[in-house]
């Protein structure tokens, strides 16, 4: 029975190991490609991300890394008849550096993506990703880094979650920009540049700071001050 029970153990963890490939090591950063599935079924979307994990006074950049750097990229081969969705950008940080601003992520972040299998796959058989990406790292230098991963997933008649990798997924998830509730318009009382936000929840006491980030490269100054 204790047999049974060790080899049982064993079985249900290897999908939750399998669901983060081996890293891509250097000095300033560990990446991997994680997945939100332990394993997936046909036709049903999940996740994967690409984690950087930074060595600490290190940064990566969002889709727009502001006055300087470079945002990840990430190229994707997958089984026939899947496909994937655009990287999910969390939300980032003002990252300032002399005169200038960059936008970006220090310590950890994960990239999610959706991938979507096809529903011709069988159970019982694997699912592979093959991704490659190249990133930016910079502290008072810049160093372009770059790897090759690969994630290989069981096929199940249902998803399965991977539990490690949940949370890493939901705080991702967390820092994903949502539509405003509030009534926006831009230039008043002769201030060409400002931007206003309406609607009874804004407040001194309920906004504790606010800050514009530019999806688009180009749109104003990024290090220019912006007052509350």
């Amino acid at each position: 029975c204790l047999l049974r029970s060790v080899l049982a153990a064993l079985l249900f963890a290897a999908p939750a190991l399998a669901a983060e490939s081996p890293p891509v090591r250097s000095d300033r950063a560990v990446v991997t490609l994680v997945a939100d599935a332990a394993a997936v079924a046909p036709g049903v979307p999940f996740h994967i991300g690409l984690r950087q994990r930074l060595a600490p006074g290190w940064h990566t950049y969002w889709e727009n890394p502001g006055d300087a750097g470079a945002p990840t990229e990430i190229t994707l081969q997958l089984p026939d008849g899947a496909q994937a969705g655009p990287i999910e950008w969390p939300a980032p940080h003002r990252l300032p550096y002399g005169p200038l601003v960059n936008f970006g992520y220090e310590t950890e972040v994960l990239l999610p993506l959706a991938v979507t299998p096809p529903a011709t796959l069988a159970p019982g058989s694997s699912f592979t990703i093959r991704a490659e990406a190249n990133w930016l790292v910079c502290e008072r230098v810049c160093i372009p880094e770059e790897g090759v991963f690969e994630l290989t997933l069981p096929v199940a008649a249902e998803p399965a979650p991977a539990p490690d990798q949940k949370p890493l997924f939901a705080a991702a998830q967390a820092e994903q920009p949502r539509a405003s509730p509030f009534a926006a318009s831009i230039g008043f009382d002769g201030m060409a540049g400002a931007l206003r936000l309406e609607g009874p929840a804004i407040a001194p006491a309920s906004v504790r700071d606010a800050f514009f980030f530019p999806r688009a490269w180009g749109v104003l100054d990024h290090a220019t001050p912006q007052p509350v």
